[in-house]
């Protein structure tokens, strides 16, 4: 009897999908380990990176076995590693990084994936029921997680804004008001390719300081503000065009109505405003960036209490809100934006 007779060449599809998450914290381990920087020098054998991680050598060979499996890593017939070309962007540094990314999901959400179960039977977020903290202001007293949570969203935000900039037109816009925008990774792309624009970013304190040096870092220092504020409050009331991305699928609909109510309080009467959110779909085909819509939606769930919307959801909830939908464009990443005046 061979190997093959006694383990054939098969996983039962549905264990196989049971067990996917093992990857997320994997992949987490390998980015806080900072095995991307390590490997960016060169080849190491397991000695030589268990040394320079500061690891156990027989439980980092297991990771790396792991991680090999994945395509994150290879080894060669000497023994030594090196990083794949998909690995390679668990570099902080990578232009296009997922390293953030790795580590919120790994560190942050996954123990609120726990908990589903009692967020669908009550359609109350883990975090809310855990603390009774709604939003971001926890991140206040949190200033790493904080940190890690806007180099994420930054990650996230690359390629969806560059998509933007090749399919909307700015021309028309010389004052921008991007609420809730983070670190600016948004606005940067836009305001670079756009020079008659000048950038106005508004978000709560935590994010305010990395957005200057982020802005400054990309030239924009002198054609950008960055202003603490609160969208339930009040935003400037002297753009020519807003953007409101990722922000209202943190929220329930009232609340979302209510940040909806703050823009056109202020919005001047010939402004623009772009909603740029994953478009949840309206019939499920299985297909990879649905999967990610809805895996976003279930994320929202159970971490901030919010949700993804149909592309009707969105018109309806700017409708009654005192917004017309004008158009909407898909972007990338199952991202569409929505334009309403």
């Amino acid at each position: 009897m061979t190997n093959d007779d006694i383990l054939p060449d098969h996983v039962d599809p549905l264990l196989q999908l049971i067990h996917g998450g093992w990857t997320s914290q994997v992949i987490c381990t390998a980015a806080e380990l900072g095995l991307a920087e390590l490997l960016s020098a060169g080849e190491q054998t397991l000695q030589q990176l268990a040394k320079s991680a500061k690891c156990n050598p027989q439980a980092l060979d297991r990771l790396l076995r792991a991680l090999t499996s994945l395509g994150i890593v290879t080894v060669g017939n000497d023994g030594e590693y090196a990083m794949t070309p998909l690995g390679s962007r668990l570099r902080a540094d990578a232009p296009d990084s997922l390293n953030a990314q790795a580590q919120w999901f790994g560190l942050h959400s996954w123990s609120l994936w726990g908990d589903l179960t009692e967020s669908v039977r009550t359609g109350v977020s883990a975090r809310q029921r855990r603390s009774g903290v709604e939003g971001y202001v926890d991140f206040e007293n949190t200033p790493q997680a904080a940190q890690l949570f806007n180099r994420a969203m930054c990650e996230l935000t690359r390629v969806v804004a560059l998509a933007l900039v090749s399919k909307y037109d700015f021309l028309q816009s010389a004052r921008i008001i991007d609420i809730g925008g983070g670190h600016g990774e948004l606005l940067i792309p836009i305001l670079l390719a756009n020079p008659q624009a000048h950038g106005v970013l508004v978000d709560l304190e935590h994010a305010i300081e990395g957005a200057r040096r982020h802005l400054a870092g990309a030239g924009l220092g002198n054609r950008t503000e960055s202003i603490e504020g609160d969208f339930f409050v009040g935003v400037p009331d002297d753009g020519d065009l807003y953007l409101l991305k990722a922000v209202l699928h943190n929220w329930d609909d009232d609340r979302c109505a209510m940040i909806l109510a703050t823009l056109r309080r202020n919005m001047p009467a010939n402004s623009r405003l772009l909603v740029i959110e994953r478009v949840s779909p309206d019939k499920i085909d299985g297909s990879v960036l649905q999967q990610a819509a809805l895996r976003s939606d279930l994320n929202m769930l159970v971490g901030r209490g919010g949700r993804e919307r149909s592309r009707a959801e969105f018109t309806a909830m700017l409708k009654q809100s005192g917004f017309a939908t004008t158009r909407i464009i898909s972007l990338a990443e199952g991202f569409s934006v929505i334009e309403a005046v």
